[in-house]
């Protein structure tokens, strides 16, 4: 994995320069529970405690979005690990 850091960028026009913090990056070699366990684990624990939260998927058309929040039949994804 990437180790965290922070990624600047000029906004529309250079408007605005945008911070974006990144605490993982993952790639192609994390299983669904490596992903579970690093992002929405937390997520659940807290949300357990009354805490509210978000978890949702970002990128690029078929970057694997839908395949990490639902799974599969083999091999669940975040909603049905987090059940």
């Amino acid at each position: 994995s990437i180790k965290p850091s922070n990624y600047q960028t000029a906004g529309p026009l250079n408007r605005e320069m945008a911070l974006f913090r990144f605490s993982e990056v993952m790639d192609d070699t994390y299983s669904q529970h490596d992903v579970f366990q690093k992002t929405a684990l937390p997520q659940v624990r807290q949300l357990l405690q009354g805490e509210s939260g978000l978890i949702f998927a970002y990128g690029i058309t078929n970057a694997g979005k839908t395949y990490t929040i639902q799974g599969d039949c083999q091999d669940g994804g975040v909603i049905p690990r987090s059940m």
